[in-house]
């Protein structure tokens, strides 16, 4: 198997982020229950938060790298998800579906077509002292190309860590998750990340990158975030002919290196609503093909602008 860095960083976005709304930023982990000598069970004193979102994005056209034409995307994406917690107790929940149109010019056979994902998250933290926690949570996810089949696209993750509150201000993680890849083996993975509250107003998360935000009104009302990070993806591609004749089963890694600036504003009672614009660009982006655990193709395409704007609600 031809192991990359990214493969260790993008399931940790899944695993302690599982959607913006419930924590200060993506970047932040889902959620810092807050901690009392004698802890409660986790059906006493529950709050709950039901979450509806959706966004759009555009990714401009850019080149092929070694190749003659360009490659263009447009994304939408909703989500449906719940928040349970208590004085000790976080349990998290999430359901989003995601349609991505892939666009390529100048191309005489474009190598895949328009892919869609389907997403289950499942997340539980316990914080058994002022200072420790811990956290387990799942993922199952079914991505594939419209030409194929989506049954046939799915993969899965299991994690568990650790959390260390040194302050108000400051907690590290860390854990183990095993993640399993179409066309390839399942991996043990370790993770470990931060979060730091610096002032009211400013924090930095570090994540699967790294995320510096600010609070302009330190009330959540407006909120400017900066990050750097790694995302990929896992989808099952339609059969092609080998060379030997025989139709054989393919899948597409997708891996990308944005860096963005989003604006948020939060409304309402309690900021029960929120937009978000974004803008920023994909630095870095490798498209790999894979059959039995072998690469059969791959190529990157040049840096391009992203745009993107998110609505949601939670009641």
């Amino acid at each position: 198997m031809n192991f990359s860095f990214c493969n260790v960083l993008f399931p940790l976005a899944l695993a302690l982020a599982p959607f913006s709304a419930f924590a200060a930023t993506e970047g932040a982990p889902a959620a810092q229950p807050a901690t009392t000598a004698a802890a409660p069970s986790f059906f006493e004193s529950l709050r709950w938060i039901t979450q509806l979102d959706s966004d759009a994005s555009w990714q401009t056209p850019s080149d092929i790298k070694g190749r003659a034409g360009e490659l263009s995307a447009w994304s939408y994406s909703a989500t449906a998800g719940f928040h349970l917690s208590n004085d000790s107790n976080v349990l998290i929940g999430a359901l989003d579906y995601r349609y991505t149109d892939f666009d390529f010019h100048g191309v005489s056979a474009a190598p895949f077509g328009n892919m869609e994902r389907l997403r289950l998250f499942l997340h539980y933290e316990h914080m058994f002292t002022k200072r420790w926690g811990f956290f387990v949570d799942g993922s199952g996810t079914l991505a594939a190309e419209r030409s194929a089949s989506l049954l046939s696209g799915g993969t899965g993750r299991i994690g568990a860590g650790v959390r260390f509150k040194l302050n108000s201000k400051l907690t590290f993680f860390s854990g183990v998750m095993v993640t399993t890849f179409l066309e390839d083996r399942a991996l043990p993975l370790p993770f470990a990340g931060a979060s730091w509250q610096i002032t009211p107003r400013w924090s930095l998360n570090i994540l699967n990158g790294v995320m510096v935000s600010c609070d302009v009104f330190e009330d959540r009302t407006l909120r400017v975030d900066l990050g750097c990070t790694i995302q990929g993806g896992n989808y099952r591609l339609a059969k092609d002919q080998s060379a030997y004749g025989a139709r054989r089963t393919r899948a597409l890694e997708i891996w990308e290196v944005p860096l963005t600036l989003r604006v948020t504003h939060e409304f309402g009672p309690d900021g029960m609503g929120y937009v978000r614009a974004s803008v920023g660009g994909v630095l870095y982006s490798r498209y790999r093909f894979r059959s039995s655990g072998h690469n059969i193709d791959d190529f990157g395409v040049d840096p391009a602008a992203v745009f993107k704007i998110e609505v949601g609600v939670r009641f």
